[in-house]
């Protein structure tokens, strides 16, 4: 469960821009009468993008992050706000130049989300805990441009250590039916999410105490960034899916127990 989001800089600015090529769009933002257009609407806000784009709207350059900058990497863990501030221009104007400068290669890091609000969120009895990560390979994962995805692998042992463990917003009891049994019940998988007898064997066993999200960089960021690139959870001994051994004493056995899931009417 993170706050923030690594996109390229340019993917904040209205969705119709990402159609351009990369020259078409250096072109439009080299154009100060273009630079104003895209900031108008960009304020006016007429048509939503995704959430870490109210950052742009309201003017929280504060809270956006460079997390990589290829051909000026003396930039990387300033935020917008500090680079004007050193520049003597406003933050605006830094932000379109520094995508033209990166030639569009800029990635940023938008903290746009309110913890308060999460954890008001997770508390309610409806809301369910999920990842939309993938799994990257090593080289992947831990390569100098690899994306920045907490949520593929410090979503569930993340929520476990900073709002069960460190912090009580919810039980462990409460987190773990929010992870397993509450989503199967509704997704109509009746033969998941529990243990009892004549169900598929899903079991994860962890030391409560040494569980550690070794991939979200919880605000306020440091730099060099504490869990970037991410690294595999600590904490986690067992796994297995369908019964088969996936995970021994945090070892990968290679097994490939897995398989598709579908909806199950009721009876």
């Amino acid at each position: 469960m993170h706050t923030d989001f690594g996109p390229p800089l340019s993917h904040a600015l209205p969705q119709w821009t990402q159609k351009l090529s990369t020259e078409q769009l250096l072109t439009s933002l080299r154009d100060p009468t273009q630079r104003e257009a895209l900031k108008a609407e960009v304020k006016a806000d007429k048509r939503p993008g995704a959430g870490y784009v109210g950052l742009l709207v309201h003017e929280r350059f504060d809270r956006i992050w460079l997390l990589r900058c290829p051909e000026n990497p003396s930039r990387e863990g300033q935020t917008i706000a500090q680079l004007a501030k050193d520049r003597g221009v406003d933050p605006w104007t830094t932000y379109f130049d520094t995508i033209v400068e990166e030639r569009d290669r800029a990635v940023g890091l938008f903290d746009y989300m309110d913890p308060e609000e999460i954890k008001s969120t997770l508390r309610h009895p409806l809301v369910m805990i999920c990842s939309d990560g993938w799994v990257a390979p090593k080289d992947e994962r831990t390569s100098p441009t690899a994306p920045y995805q907490p949520c593929t692998y410090g979503e569930f042992p993340g929520v476990i250590e900073r709002y069960v463990v460190k912090e009580p917003v919810l039980r462990l009891e409460e987190a773990i039916h929010k992870m397993t049994g509450l989503p199967a019940s509704r997704l109509g998988l009746a033969d998941r999410g529990l243990l009892r007898a004549g169900s598929w064997a899903d079991l994860v066993v962890f030391d409560l105490p040494q569980v550690r999200d070794r991939a979200t960089n919880p605000w306020p960021h440091t730099y060099p960034f504490e869990n970037y690139p991410h690294e595999y959870p600590e904490g986690i001994d067992w796994v297995l899916v369908n019964g088969t051994i996936a995970l021994e004493d945090g070892r990968p056995m290679g097994a490939l127990a897995g398989r598709v899931v579908r909806h199950q009417e009721s009876t």
